[in-house]
């Protein structure tokens, strides 16, 4: 069954959402999925899980791109991953990229010591726990010195 719309992303994301539908899509394929897979004009930008939804985290992103993922974001309840390997959802290289991603910021947090790296780098040291747990992958080490380097950050 397909879901068709003109403009309306609300309306074709929570089709998307619901799995009521197996593809839709929006005027000029703007907006459309197939399956458990969305894309914006024809760029794979998220793909929903059994509990998760995988989002993409590329930077270089169209404004209308962006709305339509805020949209997406403000509509799923449950848990959202960020990551640039989303289809197939690569659990070691999600682990990979956070855990290069933790280690930047700390860098950044021992400079300029402000608060809001601080909670980056705990929500980014959670979500890899939530991701070794479901996928049943043991942490690397490293994961635990950056977790007590984490804990040791001043908060200022």
């Amino acid at each position: 069954m397909q879901y068709r719309s003109s403009y309306d992303y609300r309306g074709l994301l929570s089709a998307y959402l619901s799995h009521k539908y197996t593809e839709g899509t929006t005027a000029n394929n703007r907006l459309h999925f197939e399956g458990n897979v969305l894309y914006s004009y024809n760029t794979l930008v998220a793909v929903l899980y059994n509990d998760f939804l995988a989002i993409t985290s590329h930077n270089c992103l169209s404004v209308t791109t962006n709305r339509q993922l805020k949209i997406l974001k403000d509509t799923y309840d449950g848990t959202i991953l960020y990551a640039k390997y989303i289809h197939p959802f690569i659990a070691e290289k999600v682990l990979d990229e956070y855990l290069h991603n933790v280690k930047h910021l700390i860098n950044i947090h021992k400079r300029a010591r402000k608060r809001s790296y601080k909670r980056q780098i705990r929500e980014l040291l959670s979500t890899m726990k939530f991701i070794s747990q479901k996928f049943n992958i043991p942490l690397h080490e490293k994961f635990y010195t950056l977790m007590l380097i984490s804990e040791g950050l001043p908060d200022r």
